[in-house]
């Protein structure tokens, strides 16, 4: 949506209404810099202030329930310290509770860190964090042509992102379970068809650019097209190679697994010669 509405406003001629005397090249690179910088940087912006702000909601929350604390310790270690305590513990026979039991002490009445963890909030579902990455790798391969600093935003924003998501994780939500999987699932698949259609939209742009009629000013329109789809072929043909390459279980594991595998199998069969040896030496028994 920021995306297509950017372009209508280029299309109605808004900026152009502003500024009369802007280029189109210009134009295109303020449309950029408003769609890739300014608009994400108002969101993480905004998202960042609302952590920030339960953020202090729960430390001013930890701090009323360690002044409560405080108040509730005071309160028992007067308890101990008073007289009454002392004639309870006279007048109570050998099967009656002791007053360490009857009552309770600051540790036992004070929640501990895993019951405040439970008050708190679950760890919402990862379905946004990977739709959140996977919206902002198709920002760095798809544009990456028009605005070369998205790479280096993308950067920025992850930098702090990822400090925001350590601190919700420790003092805001629920630590998650973790899951054994083998992959990302779907994920992997979206990205790697955007990757295929990432190399198609780049050549387009490089194409509509003129970048390569700037390199051969003479090259007709039927040989910019063919070197265009044998360009685009090559990159396809190029990723391909690389994910075919890659080991989908590296070297080490394979050979770690081997060298377990190996102790597993030498040591049944000790068990195996162990028992032989005890069947053996029972039979000679019996026989004897």
């Amino acid at each position: 949506a920021i995306i297509v509405n950017c372009i209508f406003c280029s299309i109605r001629g808004v900026f152009r209404r502003m500024l009369p005397d802007l280029p189109f090249a210009a134009e295109i690179f303020l449309l950029i810099c408003i769609e890739e910088a300014i608009i994400p940087y108002i969101v993480s912006n905004t998202r960042l202030s609302v952590l920030i702000e339960l953020s202090k909601k729960e430390q001013a929350r930890y701090a009323e329930r360690k002044d409560l604390n405080k108040k509730l310790k005071n309160i028992l270690d007067q308890l101990n310290n008073s007289k009454q305590i002392k004639n309870i513990n006279e007048i109570s026979t050998e099967n009656s509770f002791s007053s360490h039991d009857s009552i309770p002490s600051f540790e036992t009445l004070s929640l501990s860190q895993a019951e405040i963890e439970c008050l708190q909030p679950k760890w919402p579902d990862l379905y946004e964090d990977y739709l959140e990455l996977v919206i902002q790798f198709g920002y760095i391969i798809f544009l990456s042509t028009l605005f070369p600093l998205a790479a280096f935003f993308s950067l920025l924003n992850n930098i702090v992102e990822i400090r925001a998501d350590a601190f919700k994780l420790c003092m805001i939500c629920q630590r998650p379970f973790s899951q054994r999987v083998k992959d990302i699932g779907h994920w992997q698949k979206i990205m790697e068809y955007m990757v295929i259609a990432a190399i198609i939209v780049n050549c387009i742009f490089c194409s509509i650019r003129g970048v390569f009629r700037r390199m051969l000013p003479d090259l007709p329109f039927a040989a910019e097209i063919f070197l265009l789809i044998c360009i685009e072929h090559l990159l396809i043909l190029i990723c391909k190679i690389i994910r075919a390459s890659i080991e989908n279980v590296p070297y080490w594991v394979r050979v770690e697994k081997a060298k377990m595998e190996y102790r597993r199998r030498e040591a049944l069969t000790k068990l195996e010669c162990n028992a032989l040896h005890l069947k053996d030496n029972n039979t000679q028994a019996n026989t004897t």
